[in-house]
């Protein structure tokens, strides 16, 4: 099995599906262990913004009347888009709440199974 082979089935390993609004959806990617530190505040695991911005990593059934309005935005999904996320979460708390409530909860699962496995 090549590298890229991999290193897609490991990421897709971490990523999973997280509901934020009926019948929209966004993908994150539990962050590498290496990364974990980045969400350690003074009482504990915090996210911030830019954790949700750069942890997500796809959507669907997004469409440009959820981002414009119905006014001025049609019903075409619009295609995942780096930028376009950074733009959208900054802009989005109730969407960045639930994000950030699932990426502390795949990182604690993480952490657990890791001391479950030290226990062994």
């Amino acid at each position: 099995m090549s590298a890229d082979v991999l290193i897609r089935k490991l990421r897709a390993q971490r990523e999973s599906w997280v509901p934020v609004a009926e019948g929209k959806r966004v993908r994150i990617i539990r962050p590498p262990e290496a990364e974990m530190v980045r969400f350690i505040a003074d009482k504990g695991m915090k996210v911030e913004v830019e954790h949700v911005r750069d942890y997500v990593t796809g959507w669907s059934g997004i469409t440009e009347a959820d981002l414009l309005g119905e006014a001025v935005g049609s019903s075409d999904e619009v295609p995942f888009d780096t930028e376009l996320w950074a733009e959208v979460v900054a802009d989005r708390l109730a969407w960045h709440k639930t994000i950030a409530t699932e990426l502390l909860r795949v990182i604690a699962e993480h952490r657990f199974s890791l001391q479950e496995a030290a226990k062994n």
